[in-house]
């Protein structure tokens, strides 16, 4: 029997960035949004996912992209 492969955060991050190359500009704002939604359905605690939507938008504000 083989090892199983203990994934990391890069895994996750090279799988994300492959995918929205793979949609295309035009389609990657809907395609992150429909994964966002599947995660937070996943994740199933709604005022955890509002946190980390505010962690995530307060964390672009503060690196100036918007």
């Amino acid at each position: 029997m083989m090892p199983q492969q203990t994934l990391t955060l890069d895994d996750v991050y090279t799988a994300l960035a492959t995918s929205v190359d793979v949609v295309g500009s035009a389609d990657e704002s809907l395609f992150l949004s429909k994964l966002a939604l599947l995660l937070a359905h996943e994740l199933g605690d709604a005022g955890r996912v509002l946190a980390l939507i505010e962690i995530a938008k307060n964390d672009l504000h503060r690196m100036g992209t918007f």
